[in-house]
């Protein structure tokens, strides 16, 4: 009985430990972006970008 509840709370913790983790890196990712609208012309959008930088 002492093992199983171990391991629930083993998992629940590898489990949180993953979702904080992946919240962290998405904050991370989000702040160092623009977001670009796609639309059909990619390539202009490409031509733009590379004029830009």
């Amino acid at each position: 009985m002492m093992r199983m509840i171990m391991e629930v709370v083993m998992v629940i913790v590898v489990v949180t430990g993953m979702v904080f983790m992946m919240k962290v890196s998405a904050n991370e990712n989000k702040e160092g972006k623009k977001l670009r609208d796609y639309g059909e012309d990619t390539e202009k959008n490409d031509e733009d970008d590379r004029k830009s930088e």
